[in-house]
């Protein structure tokens, strides 16, 4: 009896020239497929015969034997394209069968990369508060002049309220008593914002009291 090829796993894909892109999301990655590749993925639907497969792929110019046919699924099995079937005896694996010339030949006909998931990309992607103080100027309690400059003590932490007004990139936030509370009545204050953008620091962003912090990451 002739052996079946597996049924293939499929995924949103896009042809590119003559190689066939493929996205596997049970994973997060992304497959290219060389023509030889995307010829036998296409034929695995659980029917058609190795032998048969042979056959179709030599009417689309592909000179290949049965052993290239097989190290071509071993390819897709370890990139998670095909179905895990045996197609040879339990007790002997396709590539027990294959010789070292096979299996050199079939390398490369499948590239695969792993992607990020959505939420991780998110993550490196967005705007995020390393931290932010409210402060108070150590000098010239009344004046503002100083803003921007000034030397300022530590002041209150309010990372939490600052990083809850972050939308995707973009950060805008007033800074005033109403938003963070009066931390020293009779000072002025200043917003001091530590932030990263794709995971790399930024320089100290500083908003004096009644101005508004704009951030917008690229």
């Amino acid at each position: 009896m002739s052996r079946i090829l597996p049924n293939k796993v499929s995924g949103p894909s896009v042809v590119i020239g003559e190689e066939l892109l493929i996205y596997s999301k049970g994973n997060e990655s992304a497959h290219c497929l060389q023509p030889l590749a995307r010829h036998v993925y296409e034929m695995c639907d659980g029917r058609t015969t190795l032998a048969e497969a042979r056959l179709r792929l030599h009417e689309l110019g592909h000179s290949v034997d049965e052993s290239l046919v097989s190290a071509t699924l071993d390819e897709l099995e370890e990139s998670g394209l095909i179905k895990s079937e045996e197609l040879f005896d339990r007790n002997l694996s396709r590539r027990d069968l294959l010789s070292a010339t096979t299996k050199v030949a079939a390398a490369g006909l499948v590239c695969s990369v792993g992607l990020p998931s959505p939420a991780s990309a998110q993550s490196v992607a967005a705007l995020n508060i390393v931290s932010a103080f409210y402060s108070t100027f150590t000098t010239a309690p009344t004046t503002a002049s100083l803003c921007g400059s000034g030397a300022v003590a530590g002041g209150a932490d309010v990372t939490a309220t600052v990083q809850s007004a972050v939308v995707g990139n973009t950060l805008t936030i007033t800074a005033d008593n109403t938003t963070f509370g009066d931390t020293n009545s009779g000072h002025v204050k200043e917003l001091r914002i530590d932030y990263e953008c794709s995971g790399v620091s930024q320089p100290l962003d500083r908003t004096c009291e009644n101005g508004v912090a704009n951030i917008v990451c690229p």
